[in-house]
């Protein structure tokens, strides 16, 4: 007959080791939750600094963060007699003047003119471009006009080049290197912009940049 072996458990053992399991485990937690808050200020940390990169502005006395504009860029004036220069050309602005019947500077004794619709007059600036670069230059495309009166009243116009004893439009002339070209350019508008004492400018742009030209 054999022998049965019987084993038997010591109840004190088993709950020394239920208290050392317990223990590690809420080592462990604890641990895992000391990192993770670490792990979360970083974080933080992290996107404060990127916010920080992102937003441009003045901090005040409060520590509030004041949100400010880039200054606007600077246009420079123009006047009669000056001249505007670029790589690839060379403005000369001759005269700004008022007209109810435009004409080459020279008439032939046939030659184009304009003249405005009923009520209204046209705005002429006169101007001799140069092409500096080494290909043809377009005359419509040379340089572009704009009228402001009086703070926001905005007309453009067109550009017609003055050959002299004739006009000829500008879509179908180029200008060839190192060679100059008179160009007209009108602009028409209500006859009040004429009579009015408020203020009027023209902003004319070359190569992307703009000039202010006051004419009152």
């Amino acid at each position: 007959m054999s022998e049965e072996s019987i084993h038997t458990t010591n109840p004190e053992k088993k709950k020394g080791k239920g208290k050392k399991i317990a223990i590690i485990a809420a080592i462990i937690i604890v641990a895992l939750i000391i990192i993770g808050s670490f792990g979360s200020n970083d974080s933080q940390t992290g996107n404060n600094n990127n916010a920080d990169q992102q937003n441009v502005g003045v901090v005040d006395n409060n520590n509030n963060t004041v949100e400010t504009q880039a200054p606007a860029p600077q246009v420079q004036t123009i006047t009669d007699g000056n001249v505007i220069t670029t790589p690839t050309k060379e403005v000369t602005i001759k005269k700004s003047e008022f007209s109810y019947d435009v004409m080459p500077d020279n008439p032939d004794s046939f030659y184009s003119h304009y003249t405005p619709d009923a009520g209204k007059v046209y705005i002429v600036l006169s101007v001799d471009v140069k092409n500096n670069g080494k290909a043809d230059i377009e005359c419509d495309e040379l340089l572009g006009v704009k009228a402001d009166y009086n703070n926001g009243y905005a007309y453009s116009g067109f550009a017609v080049v003055d050959e002299g004893g004739d006009f000829t439009y500008a879509n179908i002339t180029s200008v060839s290197p190192l060679s100059t070209q008179a160009m007209k350019y009108l602009i028409e508008c209500p006859e009040e912009v004429e009579t009015s004492t408020a203020p009027l400018f023209l902003t004319i742009t070359v190569d992307g940049v703009n000039y202010q030209y006051t004419i009152r």
